[in-house]
């Protein structure tokens, strides 16, 4: 792994400390060939001391959970949001179904109607409480 990719891949394990290491690497090294084939200006790092405030800063963003079972709908909190990769239609969790603009669904019948959903929002702990 080179210098670019070792900075990435330390910038990525301190903005999800949970991404197994194989995973950041090969993350890393990806990252780091599309960042070589880019034509547009790059924030270069200044080392792998980088901490993540400064990644966040350049732009990085971790990727969006992906939902991929009713379950997993059902164990998100109440005021989540996910979006329908589908149609891009957003929904908010509220108590027992999914809201949208125009009715409700429960968890099964969204990911029925929809399949793939990406997790968009979870309300913190004290946004939660009010």
């Amino acid at each position: 792994m080179d210098s670019n990719q070792a900075t990435i891949a330390a910038a990525l394990a301190a903005l999800n400390p949970e991404m197994p290491a194989a995973q950041t690497e090969h993350a890393a090294r990806l990252t780091a060939a599309s960042l070589d084939h880019a034509e547009y200006t790059v924030v270069k790092l200044p080392s792998a001391q980088a901490n993540a405030d400064d990644v966040r800063r350049a732009g990085w963003r971790p990727p969006a959970r992906g939902i991929t079972t009713a379950a997993e709908l059902d164990a998100l909190p109440n005021g989540a949001i996910v979006v329908a990769a589908a149609t891009g239609k957003p929904w908010q969790r509220d108590r027992m179904s999914w809201v949208a603009h125009r009715g409700h669904l429960y968890s099964h019948e969204l990911f029925g109607r929809y399949g793939a959903l990406t997790l968009v929002s979870v309300p913190t702990e004290k946004a939660s409480r009010g």
